[in-house]
């Protein structure tokens, strides 16, 4: 039986077919629509990877609870795009899994039960590890900023 190839008609309709719509505050042509539709465009982070450093920055500094990291996320970077409160508990448990944090339940206070996080000494390791990779990070981001600068002027 004959199977027509469709697959390069496809491409070439998603090529000449872009999307007009608003990215960054510019209108722009987006050929991946469906990127922006699940907010994965490069220009939309989350910045769920530095998620992880800075709770354990913020868990460096003492024993706390989750919505307390939750609201102190400002303090190590976090802006308008702060990531939602289910995905800092979801690391938070992904931390204690990998052995860089460790909870206890707090039955102290009046109501429920609260969960205490902190770090350990893997924890601290891990942290140094970050701060290493991060600052390598920003050294090549700051030289693209630079070469843009050059080439298009301020933005």
């Amino acid at each position: 039986m004959y199977k027509k190839d469709t697959t390069k008609r496809k491409r070439e309709k998603r090529k000449s077919h872009p999307q007009e719509e608003t990215c960054c505050g510019k209108e722009v042509y987006i050929t991946h629509p469906h990127l922006h539709e699940k907010d994965e465009c490069a220009c939309v982070s989350t910045g769920s990877r530095f998620l992880y450093p800075s709770l354990l920055l913020l868990l460096a500094e003492g024993k706390t609870y989750g919505y307390d990291l939750i609201s102190r996320l400002t303090e190590v970077g976090f802006l308008e795009n702060a990531p939602d409160p289910a995905s800092v508990y979801r690391v938070l448990r992904r931390l204690e899994f990998d052995g860089a944090v460790k909870s206890e339940w707090d039955t102290s206070g009046s109501g429920p039960a609260k969960r205490l996080y902190s770090i350990t000494q893997e924890g601290v390791e891990i942290l140094r590890g970050w701060g290493v990779s991060l600052r390598k990070m920003k050294e090549s981001l700051d030289r693209f900023l630079e070469t843009f600068q050059k080439r298009f002027g301020q933005f």
